[in-house]
């Protein structure tokens, strides 16, 4: 966190510093009355939601209270979140690179298994996990040890096909050679200086591949090798400049041990291979001291690398969800009741609800136990919560709401969906100081769960318009009753975690409230859902069909929230890259 200095309610706090880190930019903010004030409302507000919930006379209970709801319902707990090479591409066989897998490495700012490094390796370069037959540790070792006969190998993905065409390549996968001329200039060197837009944007991305490659042949990908002097570990590369009080010993194993290696993999020596695995496994243990990775944090990685958790769940929810979907719209339209559905199909949605949601807990508490943080530090790790979020919501309701079965699983399999696309980085990585606070947790749950109850009243939304050709009035005006007792709950989260953000923005970065797209968006979807719990003087939303419409166009508000301002609009708040 930053440590803020106040002088006679004069704040100063550090805003940037110079290149040379020699000199220190400071932000002077003087608020006197202004921040008692608002922390004064913040105040006001949290205690009318809590007020709203509990009076009798409230909104949310007189929706409990509706005649379209059975005096059994339950009111929601809303928990606080807490193959071998190709011919020519030499490497190591696919039994010795999983071995080598197992040494630890110094990767995003943590010690890490080298197989992750290898999968983020290969899934940068090729856009998927192998290639060829080839693993991604049998990838990462053949560039490591051979780079020169890989050069020639179609694995580099260019996405963007306008900057394919400019630069003449016919394929989407081409060799590093085919970014330099007969002469070694680099062709994508005019893009990179060129005027910004969509195709410098590409080649940016294009080149982030090439540096890659550049930083694995210069060793600042490999550092393997750790020294431990003054009670200090360092983590070096062989081509790293060593300290001269290490032994010669150790310094020679640093320096050629990759010779040797690769060395071995030319005799296919596998035994030499291994032989040189243990040793540097040993190596580690012997001079990594405590920031080496216990035993069990290992094994949880690597299974964690090998089952890709948000793949397999969103297409299961995504399938059995629509499935649902269709099930359930049939009886409706039918005019029969959804209780009157065969156990057979509750009882397979059901399990595969809980399924999801068991196996979707199991992944987030693994990935939390690797980084030592909750998830919820970057856009794949805050969707992948909100698919949680909706999974709890929807069992904890779908008894005494049936529709709850097939939304359940549609929301979270869109969620666990968009969190599987390019643009989200699934790279597990530490948090700066400033981002491991207890509030920014409770700030990003908050708003999560908010957005997870929105969600249910979108889909109610358009489930009410499908019936609303048919003579469902009925169901209609059910649905109307469940997106008003989601609704409460949902706004008060939103609020509740806007201004708990604005709290840990005013400890962290001196102030509370800095106008930032994300900011402004926030606000702008608290409001326009707002209206719609003001029936009293707006009366046009107690007409059903009026509120299933102004849900729908209200959930615009928050994908502008989320994805327009992390992808378009940018700011402080953006996830994107």
């Amino acid at each position: 966190m930053n440590r803020i200095f106040s002088y006679h309610g004069i704040r100063f706090y550090q805003a940037s510093y110079d290149s040379d880190r020699q000199g220190s930019i400071l932000t002077v903010n003087c608020d006197r009355w202004g921040i008692p004030v608002t922390y004064a409302g913040y105040f006001f507000l949290f205690a009318m939601m809590l007020w709203n919930l509990c009076s009798r006379n409230g909104y949310f209970r007189r929706v409990l209270r509706s005649g379209l709801l059975k005096r059994s319902i339950c009111v929601l707990v809303l928990l606080g979140i807490y193959g071998l090479a190709t011919a020519g591409n030499r490497t190591l066989t696919k039994v010795d690179a999983t071995y080598m897998g197992q040494v630890q490495v110094l990767y995003n700012g943590r010690i890490a298994p080298l197989q992750t490094l290898a999968y983020d390796f290969t899934q940068k370069l090729t856009g998927k996990m192998a290639y060829k037959g080839n693993t991604a540790e049998q990838i990462y070792l053949g560039w490591l040890l051979f780079s020169s006969s890989w050069q020639e190998e179609p694995m580099i993905y260019v996405k963007d096909a306008v900057l394919r065409d400019v630069l003449g390549f016919k394929e989407e996968r081409v060799s590093l050679k085919d970014f330099f001329t007969s002469q070694n200039e680099y062709r994508l060197e005019p893009y990179l200086n060129g005027e910004p837009g969509k195709l410098k944007k590409a080649a940016v991305e294009t080149d982030e591949k090439i540096q890659l490659l550049s930083m694995l042949h210069e060793g600042e990908l490999f550092k393997v090798f750790p020294v431990t002097l003054n009670g200090q570990t360092v983590w070096y590369a062989p081509a790293s400049m060593l300290p001269p009080e290490i032994s010669d010993a150790q310094w020679l194993f640093i320096r050629k041990g990759i010779n040797l290696l690769a060395e071995s993999v030319l005799k296919n020596d596998s035994e030499q291979v291994r032989y040189f695995i243990s040793k540097l496994i040993t190596y580690q243990q012997k001079n990594g001291g405590e920031s080496l990775l216990p035993e069990r944090k290992i094994k949880a990685e690597r299974l964690y690398n090998h089952v890709p958790f948000a793949t397999l769940l969103y297409r299961i929810n995504l399938t059995v969800g629509l499935l649902a979907f269709f099930v359930f719209c049939f009886y409706l339209l039918k005019g029969r009741k959804l209780s009157c559905l065969p156990t057979v199909f509750t009882d397979i949605f059901s399990g595969v609800l809980w399924l999801s949601f068991l196996t979707l807990s199991f992944c987030l508490l693994l990935r939390g136990y690797i980084s030592g943080r909750w998830p919820m530090g970057n856009g794949y790790e805050t969707m992948m919560m909100m698919a949680w979020c909706i999974l709890l919501t929807a069992l904890i309701v779908w008894r005494r709401f049936r529709l709850m079965l097939p939304f359940g699983l549609l929301l979270s399999g869109f969620c666990l969906l968009v969190s599987s696309i390019g643009q989200m980085n699934p790279q597990i990585t530490p948090l700066v100081p400033v981002l491991s606070s207890p509030l920014l947790s409770l700030h990003v749950s908050l708003i999560m769960m908010s957005y997870a109850l929105f969600s249910f009243t979108f889909l109610n939304g358009l489930l009410a318009l499908i019936l609303n050709r048919s003579e469902a009035n009925g169901q209609i005006e059910i649905l109307h009753t469940l997106s008003q007792l989601f609704l409460v709950p949902a706004l008060f989260l939103l609020g509740a975690g806007i201004f708990i953000g604005a709290i840990w923005a005013n400890v962290s970065w001196g102030r509370y409230w800095a106008w930032d797209p994300k900011e402004v968006w926030a606000l702008i979807t608290f409001l326009v859902y707002a209206f719609a719990l003001h029936t009293d003087s707006l009366r046009i939303f107690r007409k059903p069909l009026f509120f299933h419409v102004y849900m729908i166009l209200s959930f615009l508000t928050i994908l502008m929230t989320y994805f327009g301002v992390n992808y378009f609009l940018g700011g402080m708040h953006s996830y994107a890259g």
